[in-house]
């Protein structure tokens, strides 16, 4: 798959992440107005394509994680951390996100780590059961990559 060259800076890894979302989950809604967030025409604008962190990068391999990316408006802020903790009780719309009850109180608590770790099970664990729905499934045996590939290099 060839990288669209209208994100510099957003990953493949991201792009990938936010578009499993999208199928896995359909609909992707904004917890601020419960309105549904159009992934598509944010990717396809390049002063909107490069998604907001969660938490702000600090160099750590947690930070630099796809799972902390969210398909969010730029007009959100560049980093959601807080926008999560605002709104935290929309939990129905988080869901969407792939952001549990789990994740939330992470960010809340301002715990990176555990937001990403929490995000990258929910995401591990849709993508299975949506896997599942084609007879298809990811063996046991396959580890995750240690490479960094969400990085602000080219």
């Amino acid at each position: 798959m060839s990288r669209n060259p209208a994100l510099p800076t957003v990953s493949h890894s991201t792009e990938q992440i936010q578009s499993s979302l999208q199928m896995v989950s359909q609909v992707i809604i904004d917890p601020a107005d419960d309105s549904e967030i159009n992934g598509s025409a944010i990717f396809a604008d390049p002063d909107r394509a490069d998604v907001p962190y969660v938490f702000p990068p600090d160099g750590t391999a947690a930070a630099r994680s796809p799972a902390n990316r969210i398909l969010l408006d730029r007009k959100r802020g560049g980093y959601a951390r807080a926008f999560i903790e605002q709104w935290a009780s929309n939990v129905s719309a988080w869901n969407t996100h792939a952001i549990g009850q789990e994740a939330i109180s992470a960010a809340v608590q301002k715990d990176l780590t555990r937001f990403v770790n929490a995000r990258e099970t929910e995401i591990r664990d849709r993508e299975s059961n949506f896997l599942k729905g084609f007879d298809l499934h990811i063996d046991d045996h396959i580890s995750a990559s240690v490479e960094e590939v969400d990085t602000d290099d080219n």
